[in-house]
């Protein structure tokens, strides 16, 4: 049980199932769902895959993490992207640095007018196939806190929309 100092901050490598405990019944479900999104569609290969959820701590750095693992274990190259710019976790969990990542590129690609190609910041991890894009720095002014707020919070969901 962690203590309150270290209250939020995740052990290295904590929460690897598939790669700590490969032999579990968890790292196999792990397996069992990275056949299934496979088989989902045989014909057109799945590519990318986008977990979301109404509230944190729901797990989605965990299960994605462990399910990328499955994926490069499996001979797949594999890129894990950690576009949570507000409570970023992957870098944790890995154990990278998270000084550059996919802010960091985003901005970049924003002063890159002459078209030159940018690399993004893949950083390797323990894992071979697998890389991982960190969040990156945190923004200085995420739009939230400079007031911003949509138009339409609603989407254009439900009558009269």
């Amino acid at each position: 049980m962690a203590d309150k100092k270290n209250k939020g901050k995740e052990d290295t490598g904590a929460g690897l199932i598939a790669y700590n405990e490969p032999k579990s019944a968890a790292a196999e479900a792990y397996r069992a769902l990275r056949t299934n999104i496979q088989f989902a569609s045989p014909d057109h290969p799945v590519h990318t895959l986008l977990a979301t959820s109404t509230s944190p701590d729901d797990g989605k750095s965990t299960t994605l993490a462990n399910l990328a693992i499955a994926f490069a274990a499996s001979g797949s190259p594999t890129v894990l992207v950690d576009a949570d710019l507000r409570r970023p976790h992957l870098h944790k969990i890995f154990g990278l640095n998270n000084d550059e990542g996919l802010s960091s590129l985003v901005a970049e690609m924003g002063r890159n007018s002459g078209g030159s190609v940018i690399e993004p910041p893949l950083q390797r991890t323990q894992i071979d196939n697998l890389l991982v894009l960190t969040s990156g720095a945190r923004p200085p002014h995420p739009p939230q806190e400079q007031g911003w707020r949509p138009k339409n919070p609603g989407g254009g969901v439900g009558r009269g929309a």
